[in-house]
C-alpha cells in the first residue's frame, strides 16, 4: 500500500480550509510536502464537508480525485439506500470511492467491493481499516469476469453503472452506461435474489421500466427537494404492478410515499390553501395520488398544483395560505405588492421567471410568493401567497 508522509497529511489538516489554487501558488510551504496529492485531498475535503461529513471529520481518511467524489453517492443517500435490504453476503460491482459500500456493510455480513480503477481499491481498502469496517472485501478487476469466477451466490448485486462516454461527457441512460445492465440483467439475476441499480436522476422512469424487466421497486431520493439518485430494485419473482417511492430527505428527517391505488383526482379555483409536490413526488408521477390522500383538488390538469379550505402540514411538499388572484399587468402587480419584491414560480405558464420580473418590475425575495399558472378555466393568472 502507498504510504503517504507525516508532512504531507499534517499540510492537508492545517491548510484544508484554503483554496487549493493560493496553496498551489505558495512554492515555500511545499517542502518535504507531495503537493499534487495534498491539493487534490485539500480539494476533496471541501467538497466532502456537506457530502460526507462522516468521512470529513475523520483526519485520516483518503480521498480520491474529483470526478470519483463528484461521482460518489452522499452519505444521506447511501445511508437510506443501505437500510432498504439486509442479508448475509452484497457485491458492489461498481466500488468508486466505496461510501455505499461501507453502509452496506452494517447490514450485511460480508460485503464484496469490485472496482477496475487500481488507486480506487487502495483508498477503499486503507479507508476501510481507518474508518473500523471489518467485513469489505476489495476486489481489483472487472467486476462482470470477477462476478462469473464466483461459484456462490448473493442476497444482493448493487451497481451504479458508469454515466460517462469514452470522451468522459455525462450520459444518462442505461444502454449508454458501463456495464450495460440490460444486456445483462439475467446474468446479475441469476447470480443473486435482488438486484438494486443506481441511476441519474435525469433518467427517464418510463422509459426503464420499459427496458429493464423484473422491477419490483423503483425509489425516487431526494435531498433538501432535489432529486439526487433513482433506484431501481430488481427480483426474480415479476410483480403486476411496479411499487414506486418518492422520498425526500430533510436534515435526519426521510419523508417517504409510496404508490398507492387511489381514485380520479378532482378540480377546483384556489381555495384557502395552496399545495405544491415536492420533487420526489414529481419525478415518481405520484403527485396525484398524494393529493388524493390528502383530500386534495387540482387546479389544472397540466399545472400540478393543488388546493384545498383545509391546512395539512405534514404534506410533502410545500404549502402557502392563498391571498389573492392577479393578472399579469404591472400596474395591479405593483399595487398590489408595494415592495416590489416577490418569490416567482411557473407552473404550467406561458411566460418564464425572467419575462414576468421584466414585465411586472419585480425583484426576487421579500415574503410574498407568486404562483403563476393556469387555471381550469384556462385563465392564466398569478396566485399570490404566503406562508402559513
Amino acid at each position: 500500500m502507498q504510504r503517504i508522509e507525516k508532512a504531507s497529511w499534517d499540510f492537508v489538516h492545517k491548510y484544508q480550509k484554503i483554496p487549493p489554487s493560493e496553496l498551489l501558488l505558495k512554492k515555500q510551504l511545499h517542502e518535504g510536502v507531495d503537493i499534487n496529492w495534498a491539493v487534490k485531498q485539500i480539494e476533496a475535503r471541501q467538497k466532502a464537508e456537506k457530502k460526507l461529513p462522516t468521512w470529513f471529520a475523520n483526519r485520516e481518511v483518503e480521498f480520491p480525485v474529483r470526478l470519483s467524489m463528484e461521482q460518489s453517492s452522499s452519505e444521506a443517500t447511501a445511508a437510506y439506500k443501505a437500510n432498504l435490504l439486509k442479508g448475509e453476503r452484497l457485491i458492489d460491482l461498481t466500488g468508486g470511492f466505496g461510501v455505499d459500500a461501507f453502509h452496506f456493510c452494517k447490514n450485511f455480513k460480508e460485503v464484496i467491493y469490485c472496482e477496475r480503477d487500481e488507486d480506487l481499491c487502495r483508498i477503499a481498502e486503507y479507508n476501510s481499516n481507518v474508518l473500523g469496517i471489518n467485513n469489505l472485501i476489495v476486489k481489483h478487476g472487472d467486476s462482470l469476469e470477477n462476478l462469473k469466477d464466483v461459484s456462490f451466490g448473493f442476497d444482493v448485486i448493487y451497481l451504479d453503472p458508469a454515466r460517462r462516454d469514452a470522451n468522459q461527457k455525462k450520459v444518462v441512460s442505461f444502454a449508454d452506461c458501463q456495464p450495460d445492465v440490460i444486456e445483462n440483467k439475467d446474468f446479475l439475476l441469476s447470480k443473486a435474489e435482488k438486484v438494486l441499480i443506481k441511476a441519474s436522476p435525469m433518467l427517464d422512469i418510463p422509459q426503464a421500466l420499459r427496458e429493464l424487466d423484473y422491477v419490483t421497486t423503483v425509489y425516487v431520493v431526494a435531498i433538501d427537494n432535489e432529486v439526487k439518485e433513482l433506484l431501481f430494485l430488481l427480483e426474480r419473482n415479476p410483480v403486476e404492478q411496479v411499487k414506486k417511492v418518492a422520498v425526500n430527505i430533510v436534515k435526519d428527517e426521510i419523508n417517504e410515499f409510496e404508490s398507492a391505488d387511489t381514485s380520479n383526482i378532482d378540480f377546483s379555483e384556489p381555495l384557502n390553501f395552496l399545495y405544491e409536490p415536492n420533487v420526489a413526488l414529481l419525478k415518481a408521477g405520484l403527485q396525484n395520488e398524494a393529493a388524493v390522500k390528502y383530500d386534495l383538488l387540482k387546479l389544472h390538469p397540466n399545472s400540478h398544483l393543488y388546493t384545498s379550505t383545509q391546512l395539512f402540514e405534514d404534506f410533502p411538499g410545500r404549502v402557502f395560505n392563498v391571498e389573492q388572484i392577479l393578472k399579469v399587468k404591472k400596474k395591479l402587480i405593483q399595487q398590489e405588492i408595494p415592495g416590489k419584491k416577490a418569490n416567482i414560480t411557473v407552473r404550467n405558464f406561458p411566460m418564464n421567471v425572467a419575462d414576468i420580473r421584466k414585465k411586472t418590475g419585480l425583484k426576487e425575495g421579500g415574503e410574498i410568493y407568486l404562483f403563476a399558472t393556469t387555471l381550469l378555466n384556462n385563465d392564466k393568472v398569478l396566485i399570490k401567497c404566503s406562508k402559513p
